[in-house]
């Protein structure tokens, strides 16, 4: 890494430690660190890292997720049976990614415990990075899949939208053709 990208990449670290990093600071780090992901095996943030180069995507791990999801979900939908929600990006996971990553690239500073307390506004980071991306699912019941902020009775909520086509009259579950549903991306609590 060049000495200057490590001394940005230093200073960006400080302000995500204190919880004072802003978008621009976020996008910077992720931009410095996207290079070195693949070679060290971090494929969520690298995956992060992608959503700021393309505003579409059509590989990586969020794709090879949603992708499978939502195979098994239509065809649940059309055949009827079970079908677990999970989560794209646990946050815990992706704070030990990216503590592992500032290390490896010589932020030897980079604290895990330090970083997972300010997971919140890492994750609102992250979630303002992703608004807008859309993941290019080739599918025939799929017209639409992107990262969409909204609001439900829980408050603020954030997952991959997709709007589905040809499910209106299917044995199981039947979903309006105008009907968009909404899947988790981040979860800021283990899964049991």
């Amino acid at each position: 890494m060049k000495p200057n990208d490590l001394k940005d990449l230093e200073q960006i670290t400080l302000l995500m430690q204190a919880g004072d990093a802003s978008r621009k600071d976020m996008v910077a780090l992720l931009i410095l660190l996207r290079e070195y992901l693949s070679k060290i095996n971090q494929p969520m943030l690298l995956d992060i890292s992608h959503c700021v180069a393309h505003s579409r995507r059509d590989r990586g791990q969020a794709y090879d997720y949603i992708d499978s999801f939502l195979k098994n979900f239509i065809k649940v939908v059309k055949q009827g049976g079970a079908f677990e929600v999970g989560v794209l990006f646990p946050i815990q996971e992706v704070v030990k990614e990216l503590t592992d990553s500032l290390k490896n690239v010589g932020v030897v500073f980079a604290d895990e415990q330090t970083l997972l307390l300010q997971s919140d506004h890492i994750m609102r980071l992250m979630k303002d990075i992703l608004v807008g991306v859309e993941v290019k699912i080739a599918h025939l019941n799929v017209l639409k899949c992107t990262f969409q902020a909204g609001i439900s009775n829980q408050g603020e909520e954030f997952g991959f939208i997709v709007s589905f086509t040809g499910l209106e009259k299917t044995r199981g579950l039947r979903i309006p053709a105008n009907v968009a549903i909404g899947f988790p991306v981040f979860l800021d609590e283990p899964v049991s």
